[in-house]
């Protein structure tokens, strides 16, 4: 078990910059990572964004996100760009013309999270 959590602890670190986990995400994010199903309903600022995007990362194929307001949309795109992490995402603020080019990025691989 020590072995899994100083593992947890260095990509938390070494790709999120972070120091340690806030409550609940350790645990969150160790299920995630044995494959079980999971359902994490913690309240706001509480760093779900966390741990859906580290879960995401530590596993193969990509992820993705369905946010219902489009400032966290955004938020969330500049955060994974600040750490050097692929994103994109997808709102009505976007022309038609900038929603398909962006949907073929994602699609032919170029980014980890929608």
């Amino acid at each position: 078990m020590e072995l899994i959590n100083n593992s947890l602890n260095y990509f938390l670190k070494s790709l999120f910059r972070k120091q340690e986990f806030w409550p609940r995400q350790r645990e969150i994010i160790s299920k995630s990572m044995e494959l079980k199903s999971v359902l994490g309903v913690l309240p706001t600022g509480a760093g779900k964004s966390l741990i859906y995007q580290y879960s995401a990362l530590m596993q193969p194929g990509f992820c993705i996100v369905i946010e219902p307001i489009r400032s966290l949309m955004k938020d969330q795109h500049e955060e994974l760009s600040d750490l050097q992490i692929d994103s994109i995402y997808i709102n009505s603020d976007l022309e038609t013309e900038e929603k398909l080019t962006r949907l073929d990025s994602f699609v032919n691989g170029e980014s980890l999270f929608l």
